[in-house]
């Protein structure tokens, strides 16, 4: 397709070339007429390439068509090539991509050889070409080093995405990506004040299909992550954020049906837009993410989600607390239901049949949330839930976190005594130390023993 402006020719280009910095520009620009001012056609691949899922023989490529707004369809061909020049084309095809998929193209590559880097490049109406890619297949047999980029939490208005652009310069093979590429947030809840030049579109909390896309759209236009993808594979798994803040499988901590409409239309509308924006292997059941990685008989990488599919509804602290203290009766029922479960059967079996059946040296789990257990004194609960019932009402929570931060400092001094072999603690000061509970109901911890 193409697209029509009438910025001039050299202010179009200075600005594209400006925002680019100093990674390849992320477009293609055809133009007809002189370099005077005069109106020129620009057809744009705008939000660069991707390649991900690598496999010992195939991978996902990915584009973006910027079509124009009255387009239906647009026909893409993409070639895939032993050097990056692109003369030697080892597979090539075409497709066609349209509104039903917010114009991507991904294509899953196949027969092609192992532990081998390749170019790719994908080719518009007019002969318009996209930069060019590079991606790398898995590799098999003996392996004696794998290295990886680990990366999350990848908030826009928090400022620029540096770490994006270290990555892309990295000697890193694939970079694993552990979810929060984007988050819903509405302008100026997290942060409340946005870097310069990094303000939110759209501005609202997202919550629609066309929103959850608009907002891959923009986080898909910056140079420093455009530049990441064409460098590397990624492997993605999604957290919370792709769709609402502590999300599980029935709701999310950010979302009132109320207020937001049924959670499972919101549900839909944030898998179809991930599937679409990202370079992953999309099956039957867009759901379902957890897949399996063989980095020859050195990393079995097995990544999970923890997150969305089958997890139950963390517990909650406020909800066995009062002024007197923690229900401990009911929190400990409620710590010891094996019905409650993160993974559930399916995904189990998975995980269980993947570390079963691989011989490789490390076994890697690839998820979002803390694995390592961290207990806190339970005279601290009282004064959490506090905090977090204050916080989540939007109250004014300083007091209650002073008074916690003297009580820590409290507690931190009997701790270290009790390290220095100090006789002279009590057996209440003892109590106060050794009685714990989990600190963090959001992670692999005691709630989710099975």
């Amino acid at each position: 397709m193409t697209q029509t402006t009438n910025v001039s020719r050299r202010s179009f280009l200075k600005s594209v070339a400006a925002g680019a910095g100093a990674v390849s520009t992320p477009a293609v620009l055809t133009a007809c007429g002189s370099d005077d001012d005069s109106d020129f056609t620009v057809f744009v691949f705008g939000h660069g390439v991707a390649s991900g899922d690598p496999l010992a023989d195939k991978v996902i490529i990915w584009t973006r068509v910027t079509p124009d707004n009255d387009a239906d369809s647009a026909a893409v061909s993409w070639s895939v090539a032993a050097d990056e020049q692109m003369s030697q084309v080892v597979a090539s095809g075409s497709v066609v991509t349209d509104k039903s998929r917010d114009f991507t193209v991904k294509v899953d590559v196949e027969g092609l050889a192992s532990d081998t880097t390749y170019y790719y490049q994908f080719t518009g109406e007019n002969g318009v070409k996209s930069i060019v890619g590079t991606t790398r297949t898995l590799p098999i047999g003996a392996v004696s080093n794998v290295k990886l980029a680990v990366c999350s939490c990848a908030n826009f208005p928090f400022g620029n995405f540096n770490v994006y652009k270290e990555i892309a310069q990295s000697d890193a093979q694939a970079v694993v990506h552990l979810g929060d590429y984007i988050y819903e947030y509405e302008s100026g809840v997290y942060p409340e004040t946005p870097a310069e030049g990094r303000q939110l579109d759209p501005a609202q909390e997202i919550v629609t299909l066309d929103q959850y896309r608009a907002r891959y759209n923009q986080y898909r236009r910056d140079t420093d992550l455009q530049v990441a993808h064409a460098s590397k594979p990624f492997i993605c798994v999604w957290d919370d954020h792709e769709l609402a803040n502590d999300a599980y499988k029935a709701g999310a901590e950010n979302h009132t049906e109320g207020e937001e409409g049924l959670f499972d239309s919101r549900r839909q509308a944030a898998f179809q837009a991930y599937h679409e924006w990202l370079p992953i292997r999309t099956g039957n059941d867009n759901a379902k993410i957890w897949r399996q990685f063989e980095f020859g008989n050195l990393v079995n990488l097995t990544m999970l989600d923890t997150r969305q599919f089958a997890r139950d509804k963390p517990l909650s602290y406020t909800d066995y607390i009062d002024q007197s203290g923690i229900d401990k009766v009911a929190f400990g029922t409620a710590l010891a239901d094996e019905t409650r479960t993160l993974l559930g059967s399916e995904q189990q079996t998975f995980v269980d049949n993947s570390l079963r059946d691989s011989s490789a040296t490390w076994q890697v789990l690839g998820q979002q949330i803390i694995m390592g257990h961290i207990k806190v004194p339970t005279e601290l609960l009282l004064n959490l839930g506090q905090i977090e019932e204050l916080v989540s009402t939007n109250q004014d929570a300083t007091a209650v976190q002073a008074a916690t931060e003297a009580l820590l400092l409290e507690l931190a001094t009997i701790k270290g005594r009790i390290l220095a072999g100090d006789p002279t603690v009590t057996a209440q000061e003892r109590e106060r130390i050794e009685s714990v509970a989990p600190y963090n109901l959001d992670a692999w911890d005691l709630p989710y023993i099975t």
